[in-house]
C-alpha cells in the first residue's frame, strides 16, 4: 500500500503540468481567434491605404485648380508648341519644319 504523504505528492506532481489534450485545445482556440482577426486586420490596412490615396488625390486636385486659377489670371507664361502657334514659337528651339519627332507620323508632321 502507498503511504498517504507519497500519494499526496504524486497527485501534486500531476497537477503541475498540462496534458497534451489541453494544449491541443488551447492551440485550436487560439488559431480560430487568429483566423478571425486576420481579415479584419487586412481590411483595416486596405482602408488606411485608400484614405491616404483619397487625401493625395484631393491634394493633386487642389494643386491643379490652383494652377488653373493662376494661369487664368495670366501669371503663368504659356509655351507655344502647337502648329497653330507657329508664328509665336521660338524658332531657335525647333528645327525648321519640324514640330514633333521627325518621321513619327504624328499629326504635327509637315
Amino acid at each position: 500500500m502507498v503511504r498517504p504523504e507519497l500519494q499526496t505528492r504524486i497527485c501534486r506532481e500531476r497537477e503541475r503540468g498540462l496534458t497534451l489534450v489541453e494544449l491541443i485545445i488551447t492551440i485550436a482556440l487560439l488559431s480560430i481567434l487568429a483566423s478571425a482577426a486576420v481579415p479584419v486586420t487586412l481590411f483595416t490596412i486596405k482602408r488606411d491605404k485608400e484614405h491616404v490615396l483619397r487625401r493625395d488625390l484631393w491634394e493633386m486636385r487642389d494643386a491643379i485648380d490652383h494652377y488653373k486659377d493662376v494661369a487664368d489670371s495670366g501669371a503663368v507664361q504659356r509655351l507655344s508648341t502647337g502648329p497653330g502657334d507657329a508664328g509665336e514659337r521660338d524658332r531657335n528651339s525647333w528645327h525648321e519644319g519640324e514640330v514633333s519627332a521627325p518621321n513619327s507620323g504624328g499629326p504635327y508632321d509637315r
